[in-house]
């Protein structure tokens, strides 16, 4: 029963994030996607790719599967 719902909470969680990713992407560019990082206190490096920072950003967003309740401003998956 709970491996039923863990598996059903990692689709969920692993849809969004490729959903997020997308928008992300394609909405918008490098320098936007910086400053959208700094209000989020990631630290970032100067030669971070575009993907990299989009990257930080859904890590800090959804947290990996094992954060649990610790992400900042998690998105609702559920």
């Amino acid at each position: 029963m709970f491996e039923i719902v863990t598996e059903d909470y990692k689709k969920k969680r692993l849809k969004n994030m490729r959903k997020r990713r997308v928008y992300l992407d394609s909405n918008y560019i490098k320098k936007d996607l910086v400053s959208l990082a700094n209000k989020k206190k990631l630290f970032l490096r100067s030669n971070d790719t575009k993907h990299e920072v989009v990257n930080k950003i859904l890590m800090r967003e959804f947290g990996s599967y094992r954060m649990g309740n610790n992400r900042m401003n998690p998105k609702k998956i559920i």
